[in-house]
């Protein structure tokens, strides 16, 4: 498998101007995506029909999940990005390759809440995103809607902040959990002589310090109720360790690394009484009942696996 790794350390070659390397490196990502999307349905854990669905990407990139949503059976497809450089690379895929799908799958570089009103989804996807996004709360109301009633949330993202690898190498730091543990002032300090500009705080490398509490209080709050979480699913001979250290409170938020979910939209009513597991807590491994959501839980340490 083609690690996502490989797209930040593509090289210009000589005489490669500005738009012909961005070209490139764009399509080495994009190649990298579709081993990659594989295994993050797979991570999802339950099936998702997308067939004849109108689908919502959130955070779509260079449009690799639109793309494979599109070949799931999706009538229509609108993908957002707030980087314009990867929105332009996926309308020029989408031109080039998918030509005749130009009137069903549309990408925007825009936010959420700039989206124009009108469609209402069946289906938000959302892709190894939601630990960048700085008011988390404010995008699931949105997401929720732009949802028609009974519509699904389908998220996915690893690695949470405090977890062996979760400054996704932005401090550049020698070793996993030092940003967990360091100052806030020596790491910010550090990374500004690193970065050459100035850090003040981590949401200025695009992270938000999510936990896997505050997501389940989050998706609480906002009535969403739940079918499916999968918390690090993700085989490694390092699984059983990471699941029982997890689940000593003061050490869950290291050892829980990534969510898998599948959550829909309620009645506007329908608030958290749906929700046995207290989302203070940590969910339990393998958490089911007939009538309740299901959850699993696998954790690796994302240092030793791809994302």
């Amino acid at each position: 498998m083609m690690r996502r790794e490989a797209y930040w350390n593509v090289r210009r070659l000589q005489d490669e101007g500005d738009a012909e390397f961005a070209l490139r490196a764009g399509h080495i990502y994009f190649n990298a995506q579709q081993p990659e999307n594989v295994e993050w349905w797979r991570r999802i854990g339950t099936p998702v029909d997308l067939k004849d669905q109108r689908v919502l990407e959130i955070g779509c990139g260079h449009g690799a999940l639109s793309f494979n949503a599109l070949d799931r059976g999706a009538s229509r497809i609108t993908g957002i990005d707030l980087d314009a450089s990867r929105v332009e690379f996926a309308r020029g895929y989408l031109q080039a390759q998918r030509p005749d799908h130009a009137s069903t799958v549309t990408f925007s570089p825009l936010a959420l809440h700039e989206l124009p009103e009108g469609e209402a989804f069946d289906v938000v996807l959302s892709k190894d995103t939601f630990e960048h996004v700085e008011d988390l709360p404010q995008l699931l109301e949105e997401a929720r809607r732009r949802l028609r009633t009974g519509g699904l949330l389908v998220f996915g993202f690893s690695p949470f902040y405090y977890s062996p690898t979760g400054d996704h190498g932005r401090f550049q730091l020698p070793l996993p959990w030092l940003h967990a543990f360091l100052p806030e002032a020596l790491l910010f300090r550090w990374a500004s002589y690193r970065l050459g500009r100035p850090i003040g705080s981590t949401a200025d490398l695009g992270l938000n310090r999510l936990t896997c509490p505050k997501l389940l209080r989050m998706l609480e709050l906002g009535g969403w109720e739940e079918l499916s979480l999968q918390i690090n699913p993700i085989a490694h001979p390092l699984s059983p360790a990471f699941n029982l250290l997890r689940r000593i409170r003061p050490l869950e938020r290291f050892f829980t690394i990534g969510a898998y979910g599948v959550f829909r939209k309620g009645n506007a009513g329908a608030k958290s009484d749906r929700h046995r597991t207290p989302a203070a807590a940590p969910p339990g491994p393998n958490s089911s009942d007939a009538a309740g959501p299901v959850r699993q839980e696998q954790a690796p340490p994302e240092a030793a696996v791809p994302r």
